[in-house]
Formats: structure tokens, sequence, C-alpha cells
């Protein structure tokens, strides 16, 4: 069904329940699919690459205001930026979500909402796990600048992500091979998400209005490795170092292949920081 959406200029911010309530400017359903591609290679051919995980549910009145803004970002930095949304915490579940059915939370979320102290205000989200004046919680208007304070540094991994997939059994079967680019001083785990994108479900937005044909973007259905990842490199790594991974995974019939796309990506254990992150379609 043709969605249409009008566009606002002006956000107005008011604090409801730990959820801010935003005059948000809606998206359509008619982007074109472009492959996010594969990192690889070396310094010469790597950028360092950048991960949104925007906190969200569908009881969460503000958060598609903070899901626009991630796709504002994600036209204007490209393959650059990867974002995921990531369903946890009040919002997410009843009694916060009222939408029987649609609750796409996952433990593995809800521990992510946990890295510095219990998220309570919704939406907000991280940028590469960075810190930003003492947080890496960054409500979603400072996602666009912060990014700007970081997206030319030199990047200190590589990410070569491959995925193939069989229809009969649904199986996804992904590689990765990860090689230091500089000198690692932390050890490092690789972490792989499953993500399947416009979920449609109901949606409450401000003044509790619903929208029962909301799209949700980017939704984080499984952690295919455990919620921290798998290790690469135990302690350090020296640059040229390299490690390669195989995963597996039967995607449920329930799940939109045509839709999923798999994210992975590198996590200083010390830090939290996210070093490096590739995503690429299942089919």
């Amino acid at each position: 069904m043709k969605r249409f959406f009008l566009f606002f200029i002006a956000f107005a911010f008011v604090s409801l329940v730990g959820c801010d309530d935003v005059d948000y400017p809606k998206r359509t359903d008619t982007e074109q699919r472009t492959d996010p591609g594969s990192g690889g290679g070396n310094v010469n051919t790597t950028v360092t690459k950048i991960l949104i995980e925007d906190f969200t549910g569908p009881g969460c009145q503000g958060c598609p205001a903070a899901a626009v803004r991630a796709e504002e970002l994600k036209g204007l930095y490209g393959d650059q930026l990867v974002v995921v949304g990531i369903h946890a915490g009040y919002f997410a579940s009843p009694p916060g979500n009222p939408h029987v059915g649609f609750d796409f939370s996952t433990p593995d979320g809800e521990e992510y909402t946990k890295l510095e102290t219990p998220l309570t205000e919704f939406p907000s989200g991280y940028v590469n796990r960075r810190e930003r004046n003492g947080s890496i919680i960054l409500k979603f208007g400072a996602w666009g600048g912060f990014i700007e304070d970081f997206r030319f540094e030199a990047p200190s991994m590589s990410i070569d992500l491959n995925v193939s997939y069989t229809d009969g059994d649904r199986k996804v079967d992904i590689t990765t091979t990860t090689t230091a680019l500089q000198d690692i001083p932390n050890a490092t785990n690789l972490v792989v998400y499953l993500v399947e994108d416009n979920i449609e479900s109901p949606q409450t937005f401000p003044n509790n209005v619903t929208q029962n044909d909301y799209l949700q973007r980017h939704v984080m259905r499984e952690v295919v490795t455990n919620t921290w990842g798998e290790p690469l490199f135990t302690t350090a790594a020296t640059i040229g170092e390299s490690v390669d991974k195989e995963f597996n995974f039967t995607i449920p019939n329930d799940w939109n292949v045509d839709n999923m796309t798999v994210i992975a990506y590198v996590r200083d254990t010390d830090s939290e920081v996210i070093l490096q992150v590739e995503e690429v379609y299942v089919k």
C-alpha cells in the first residue's frame, strides 16, 4: 500500500515518561535498495565507518523522529554510515509498548542499553559507542555533529564481510576476515547482527496517535555471535595481522529475507568503542 508522508521543518521537544515527544518529518517508502557493500582491503581503500545504534520501540512517541534523522544522515554519509534500530527499554515491550504482537525486543538489545547506565530517556543512541561530553548516550539531534568529529580518522581495522544464502533451508552463511590496519593496543571482539528493514507495525506518535502501517527501520533481529562478540585478538594486534571467522544461522519463516542485512563490527573490549563496521545484504 502506498504511504504518504508530510515533512515538517521545525522540531518541538516535550518530555513524557522518559520519551521525547517530537513533531517529526515523516519518510516515504520509495527508497531504492543499494548494496551497502563490504570493506576489506588496506588503509588506502578503507574508511572508518560509523554505526548508529538507535534505541527505539513501538510505544515511543518521539522515536519516529530519531529514525527519520538516522535516514537523513544515511543519505548524507552513504555507505560510511550503518544504522541499526535496537528495540529495547520501556517502550519496546508491554506496558510501555501497547501494540500486542509487535514486540521486537531481544535480551541482547536490553544488555546494550546498560553499557553506561540503563537508558531511561528515548529516543537515544550510540555513535560508535564513543563518548561525547563524558557520555556515550546521545540524543538524535547530536548524532550528525558528532559524526563530523571523527569520520575522517584513518581506520584501524578492516572487515571483509561475505554472506551467502540458500532459499531451500533459509540458511545464511557468514564469513569475515578482519585485519589490523594499525597497531591495536587492546583486545577486540567481532559482533555480528542479523537486521530486518521495513517491518510494518503499529507505532505510537505524539499525542498518543497510532499509525498502524508504520515501517520499523533496520531492526536488530538476532545477534549471531554472543552478545559481546567472538574474540578476534585476545591481547594487542600488530598491523597486518588478520583473523578469519565463520558463522551460520537459519532465518525464521516469518522474517522477510529480501529486506535483511548482516552487520559485523569490531569492538574494543576495554573501551567499548567500535573500531569498524560493515553491512551486506543477505540476498
